[in-house]
């Protein structure tokens, strides 16, 4: 398991316009605090979390990071995971979940 990466960007981002304008071409992540896992839990869905965690653990302003291509976004999600125990506070997903299938039928 990695610590740490550095998520290149498929599609370079920018902020600002002109002179002001910021471009982002990667992303230094590492493993969020259990501060930063609070903060981003406050964000709201599984999306606006990740958003979150990408800004804060990387400094990336939140605005670059809505703007990052699925497959970058999901690199950065990926490696968060990775931290996630089966009990989590970052739910997965499930297929297979009950709770979870809309076109789950009564038994």
């Amino acid at each position: 398991m990695d610590e740490a990466i550095t998520v290149t960007l498929r599609k370079p981002v920018q902020i600002g316009e002109g002179a002001k304008a910021i471009s982002y071409d990667h992303l230094d992540l590492r493993e969020p605090t259990a501060g930063e896992l609070a903060r981003a839990d406050t964000a709201g869905g599984n999306v606006a979390m990740v958003i979150m965690l990408i800004s804060l653990v990387s400094g990336t302003p939140k605005g670059a990071v809505e703007k990052l291509c699925q497959r970058d976004f999901q690199e950065a999600a990926d490696f968060f995971g990775q931290f996630a125990p089966a009990s989590s506070p970052m739910p997965e997903a499930s297929s297979d979940s009950p709770v979870d299938s809309p076109n789950r039928s009564p038994t």
